[in-house]
């Protein structure tokens, strides 16, 4: 363990980033549907959990380069290499597709591809704090955590059910809508996270039948909640069940893995996304595999995406000027 850090956590964000890369490529296979209800709220409630009021100014400053300047690399490299094929293919539509396809460049439409989750978290952060700084103020006291759980449910129902997702220009909508999610991991700090005995139990039991409910229903970047406490239930106890396990290996070589790859977390998606949107890993195994099952060629582009964010994340690791574009510590 690092100083104080908890371990447990940089788990869960471990087998956050881990469902990311499967969750993307297992399409076809019945696992995404179930991946989606809870992967993406996971990686807000865990940043809630964290969560202390700071002067805005400062936290502006501080995610500007811990959300925003990954966002820019990765969104500098898909454009570059719209221009080389562009360029090589002399067809302008080849730059347009890489350029829209890009959160915040394509308005008024909502984001597409993985990007949009470090824009919505740039916004949910920001607009939290202003919420707890200048209206909840001190989240510690009860009646100010019920009127602020209050504001941020219906901040909640507006966003994904009344403003037309044609709105979301650069994913502020799916911020505001995330809040939800980094307010129960703000609440779970404050509260204190453990569930006692047979409660927990029960508690994790429904989130399994909600989250088997809620298949297909979830959409975190298109604020697509079909049904919305079900929704919303089965990703926080799913979650909390993911918390419970990875407390439990906390002190194996797995948890050890697991909890690197979680501080590396923002570096192996950045890694992911851009290899999701510009490599045809799929292309190039089927030239050595051109008989091969779909479940085997799809199962080894799934691991070459683990394989490759990890030697990248360790390559980040040894490398102090990649450490310092990152913000690892």
């Amino acid at each position: 363990m690092e100083g104080n850090r908890n371990v447990v956590f940089d788990m869960v964000k471990g087998v956050g980033i881990l469902l990311v890369i499967i969750g993307h490529l297992s399409h076809g296979y019945g696992i995404a549907p179930f991946i989606y209800v809870f992967h993406m709220p996971l990686f807000f409630m865990v940043s809630g959990y964290f969560y202390r009021s700071k002067k805005p100014l400062v936290l502006l400053k501080r995610d500007i380069r811990l959300l925003l300047l990954p966002y820019g690399i990765v969104f500098f490299l898909t454009l570059a290499y719209g221009v080389v094929m562009a360029l090589m293919r002399q067809d302008i539509d080849k730059f347009t597709y890489w350029w829209t396809e890009n959160p915040g460049t394509r308005l008024p439409e909502a984001a597409s591809g993985p990007l949009w989750f470090l824009l919505a978290m740039f916004w949910c952060r920001m607009f939290y704090n202003l919420l707890s700084v200048y209206v909840i103020k001190d989240m510690s006291k009860r009646k100010n955590m019920l009127s602020g759980g209050v504001m941020v449910f219906l901040v909640f129902i507006v966003t994904t059910k009344l403003i037309p997702h044609d709105y979301n220009f650069a994913c502020i909508l799916a911020g505001l809508s995330a809040m939800l999610f980094y307010m129960i991991g703000h609440v779970a700090k404050l509260c204190g996270l453990h569930v006692p005995g047979i409660v927990s139990v029960l508690f994790v039991a429904l989130g399994f039948f909600f989250l088997y409910l809620s298949a297909d229903e979830v959409g975190m970047e298109g604020m697509k909640y079909n049904h919305m406490l079900i929704n919303v239930f089965a990703a926080v106890s799913v979650t909390y069940f993911v918390y419970l396990v990875c407390a439990r290996f906390k002190e194996t070589k797995v948890g050890e893995g697991l909890a690197w790859l979680g501080r590396y977390s923002i570096v192996a998606f950045c890694v992911h996304t851009l290899m999701y949107r510009i490599v045809p890993w799929e292309k190039a195994l089927r030239l050595f595999l051109p008989s091969g099952e779909d479940l085997i060629v799809h199962g080894g582009v799934t691991l070459l995406h683990i394989a490759i964010s990890i030697a990248f994340c360790m390559l980040v690791e040894r490398t102090k000027v990649l450490r310092v574009v990152f913000s690892i510590k």
